[in-house]
């Protein structure tokens, strides 16, 4: 960003700083934006971010200006007659979100959102600017096995999506505490967790291992996100057991790779699994390949 200052300069990319939502087709550093959730930029160069609490998908175009994408005024699930539940979807501007929290993008380039409150992984195509309904439809647990697309098929605050470069796609359903796969195939099936909240399995298959990506009993601010490396490997930021864990598909095995268990500051300069961290919720890979925890 030329008007950041160079490498080495913290600046304010987008938003005023003010919670609020005025209108699109605003320079980003004018534009209000409320709680933004995540910020990812598109194979074609163009960021998208999550405004949560303005309950909008926008884009960022390449004159500067956001353009709402998906989303609306209203809070809800979908469009009026639901169109989004069939192909070839509604016009994304007409589907009301209840906090998206999480995006990433199919190989040919589909955005994917994590609608959190919808539970439901939504799929908008930025050539049509249609949104349909790839995973979900109320709250609930998907069994092994089922299409994505079939109504049973259900997620549970679904935080956080991530897709291997084969189009496989993963899902943190956050209050169940499990990690879903979705084949190419459409096939839904779990590779972590076994439905309880706890802090247990490292070094052992990951479908018996047990996480606290959300409290059970609460709202709370999401955490519980994934992202891949480029060996294919799953990486959790496990909230609320304060660690970093790593899951490999070709084994099953999870590890836990930073962070103790117990909250806190410490362990620069060390081994990553010696260090603490308080509340870990998000996670990515850098260009370098080293992963990047807040």
């Amino acid at each position: 960003d030329t008007a950041c200052g160079g490498p080495g300069t913290i600046c304010r990319w987008a938003g005023t700083g003010e919670p609020a939502f005025v209108r699109d087709g605003i320079d980003r550093r004018e534009s209000p934006l409320n709680w933004p959730m995540d910020l990812s930029f598109a194979p074609d160069g163009r960021a998208y971010v999550l405004d949560w609490n303005n309950h909008r998908v926008r884009r960022v175009n390449l004159d500067d200006r956001f353009e709402t994408v998906v989303g609306n005024e209203l809070v809800g699930d979908g469009p009026p007659d639901l169109g989004d539940l069939v192909p070839p979807g509604s016009p994304g501007r007409d589907v009301e979100l209840n906090h998206p929290t999480d995006i990433d993008f199919l190989p040919d380039g589909r955005v994917l959102v994590a609608a959190w409150h919808n539970h439901k992984i939504r799929v908008l195509d930025p050539a049509t600017g249609l949104v349909t309904v790839m995973m979900g439809r109320g709250p609930g647990s998907a069994p092994e096995g089922i299409l994505a697309s079939k109504p049973e098929a259900l997620l549970n605050q679904p935080k956080s999506v991530a897709v291997d470069p084969a189009g496989v796609v993963y899902v943190t359903d956050s209050r169940t505490q499990k990690i879903r796969r979705i084949g190419t195939d459409g096939i839904v099936s779990t590779v972590a967790g076994t439905g309880v909240v706890g802090f247990s399995g490292d070094g052992g298959p990951a479908r018996e291992a047990t996480f606290s990506m959300q409290h059970a009993n609460e709202n709370p601010e999401p955490g519980g996100n994934i992202a891949i490396d480029r060996q294919g490997r799953l990486f959790l930021a496990d909230t609320y057991n304060h660690c970093v864990r790593m899951i490999d598909p070709a084994t099953g095995i999870v590890t836990r790779i930073a962070g103790t268990g117990t909250p806190g500051l410490s362990g620069d300069g060390g081994p990553a699994s010696s260090a603490q961290l308080g509340g870990p919720r998000d996670l990515e890979f850098g260009p370098d390949g080293r992963l990047y925890i807040a």
